[in-house]
């Protein structure tokens, strides 16, 4: 081989390799993520639309790609704020769209990956990490995503996304496309890629249960179901971390101890609470660091993977800050993602 073709094939083959090769894979070491040994916290920014714009929540002009430049902007707005990790939802959950990853039920759309594959690039480029819901928001499906697979199924319940076993079975079809699509930017499989920190099983879908009075009984199916999720892509994917972001933990302790998950959070908006009840106590500063006793003192890793931070929620700077400094200074407290971030 000539020194020329030879530095061409070593060029490509290191072109390839930068995803895989200069970073390592987010660990869960105890109640901590560590990176190559090292402890890892982080803050950074919600940015749903990476994967498809307008999708949910609903806008009329959408859905819709996002442009190369909407994505390089709100990733260099990230950088500039100091960011370490992103949560997308729309980079692994769409579907029931055209433009969606799924379209039609068991049929896989790879126009819909390249927004997503180009976001991996470019949060590896800025090194930054990401946490990639699977199903979450659906703003055209009545129910959300979950909704969706109802509706393709002809149920009438949304609680048997949770224990039909064809629809679990539709579900895991659809993680398995997403897990193992290869992204053609970097030359490597989306569970191969440790630019990717963790899979978020569903965006809260334990309300379902909570908020439709399903009771106990209902709750834990939801802990079951989280735990066969779980197996079900770490047999796929034993390199990256498992969130659960269900959300019964606090009305279901036991999910918690799931074996399969590594990370466990909620989501934090005050405006909410009424939502939730009338025995659920205001969300507060403290509430942060509640929960994260909770969730570590079962060895699992804290995270906040959405809070609100506008005045609807917080109604003082002062009460805004408390907030800010709490997530700092609490070592339970692994990181945060605010909600969120749009391009310019």
């Amino acid at each position: 081989m000539s020194n020329y073709k030879f530095f061409f094939a070593l060029s490509a083959a290191i072109l390839l390799c930068i995803p895989a090769c200069s970073q390592e894979f987010v660990q869960h070491t105890g109640t901590h993520l560590t990176v190559a040994g090292k402890p890892f916290r982080y803050s950074g920014p919600n940015i749903e639309w990476l994967g498809l714009e307008a999708y949910g929540p609903h806008d009329p002009s959408g859905p819709r790609y996002p442009s190369h430049f909407e994505v390089d902007d709100a990733f260099a707005t990230a950088l500039e704020m100091g960011a370490k990790v992103i949560r997308s939802q729309t980079m692994g959950d769409t579907v029931g769209c055209p433009q969606c990853i799924e379209p039609e039920l068991g049929k896989f759309n790879d126009a819909a990956f390249q927004s997503s594959d180009y976001a991996i690039a470019t949060a590896h480029k800025h090194d930054m990490r990401l946490i990639i819901t699977l199903i979450g928001d659906c703003a055209t499906c009545n129910g959300g995503g979950i909704g969706q697979y109802i509706a393709w199924s002809k149920k009438q319940n949304l609680q048997d996304f949770f224990t039909d076993p064809l629809l679990i079975a539709a579900y895991e079809h659809h993680i398995d496309a997403v897990l193992n699509h290869l992204n053609p930017l970097t030359g490597i499989r989306y569970k191969d890629d440790p630019t990717i920190m963790a899979w978020e099983n569903c965006n809260m879908c334990g309300l379902i249960s909570v908020l439709t009075g399903g009771g106990p009984a209902a709750i834990a199916q939801v802990a079951a179901w989280s735990e066969t999720i779980g197996e079900h892509l770490k047999q796929v994917d034993s390199k990256h971390l498992y969130l659960d972001t269900t959300g019964i933990f606090r009305f279901y302790p036991k999910a918690i101890a799931n074996a399969s998950s590594d990370l466990v959070t909620f989501e934090y908006y005050p405006h909410w609470d009424s939502f939730l009840g009338a025995g659920a106590p205001p969300t507060t500063a403290e509430t942060f660091s509640h929960d994260a006793a909770a969730v570590t003192a079962q060895g699992k890793v804290y995270i906040v993977n959405e809070f609100g931070w506008d005045r609807t929620d917080w109604k003082t700077a002062e009460d805004f800050q408390h907030v800010l400094d709490t997530l700092a200074h609490d070592p339970n407290v692994s990181g945060d993602d605010f909600w969120a971030l749009q391009a310019h």
